[in-house]
């Protein structure tokens, strides 16, 4: 197997494993509890060409799905995120990262800015939702994979530096967090075995991207005083294009 193919494969690996984050994470329709568990399935077999350690995580994560039916996954869902924001566990980005109501329409509309410059909208919801974030993640990773096996390096440098930023600027910053909270949560459950393969892919994934250092959370977040809305999945079809890194 020569580089190129090598590359492909771990790139397509990387996508798989960010698709069944943001199943695991998005509200668990009966269309997303049937994707959920195909591809966990196929998440098996990916986390093995990233890590064993992943490939452990994705393993508990489908045992606990295993054990649970669809009515269960979604009154976890619900216990956990609420339906509106939770003060336990918010599953949106600024609940994490931003001081002030400006900086956190500011950061959201970064979020934003990544999801258009790849031919994607967050159709009228928030962008900074964990699945939203996780399933642009997901499409990045795809495109990547797309562009080893069919353009040029610009192109793979172009969708690397895109995921390289947003990973820095945005999901990186409060992925483990949020991780953290979901394992507490739900520490027998689907919700909390996310969390569990999310740290640990993360953690991964950022040595993978050499991103280096990231940004400390604030110590005191800013936090809405009306609640937010559950975060939706991402939806959209991919096209050429680059964010600035700022």
């Amino acid at each position: 197997m020569n580089a190129t193919v090598a590359a492909d494969e771990v790139t397509l690996s990387r996508a798989v494993v960010y698709r069944l984050l943001s199943l695991a994470c998005a509200y668990p329709t009966p269309d997303t509890c049937q994707a959920l568990r195909g591809v966990a399935a196929a998440a098996t077999e990916a986390a093995g060409v990233i890590d064993a350690g992943v490939a452990d995580d994705v393993q508990h994560l489908r045992v606990a799905l295993d054990a649970c039916d669809d009515e269960a996954l979604e009154r976890a869902h619900t216990t956990v995120f609420t339906m509106t924001t939770s003060t336990i566990c918010p599953a949106y980005e600024t609940a994490y990262t931003a001081k002030h109501l400006f900086q956190a329409s500011e950061q959201m509309a970064d979020v934003a800015g990544f999801y258009r410059a790849f031919g994607v909208e967050a159709h009228g919801q928030r962008p900074d939702g964990l699945a939203m974030e996780l399933e642009f993640a997901y499409l990045l990773a795809l495109k990547e994979a797309y562009a080893l096996e069919h353009h040029g390096r610009a192109q793979v440098a172009i969708c690397r530096k895109a995921g390289r930023a947003f990973f820095r600027d945005h999901l990186g910053r409060w992925g483990y967090a949020i991780g953290d909270r979901m394992v507490v949560a739900d520490p027998e459950g689907v919700i909390g075995a996310a969390g569990a393969l999310l740290k640990a892919f993360l953690a991964w994934e950022r040595r993978h991207l050499r991103v280096g250092a990231l940004a400390a959370l604030p110590d005191q977040p800013y936090r809405p005083e009306e609640p937010g809305e559950d975060p939706p999945c991402m939806a959209g079809e991919l096209a050429g294009g680059e964010h600035d890194e700022p």
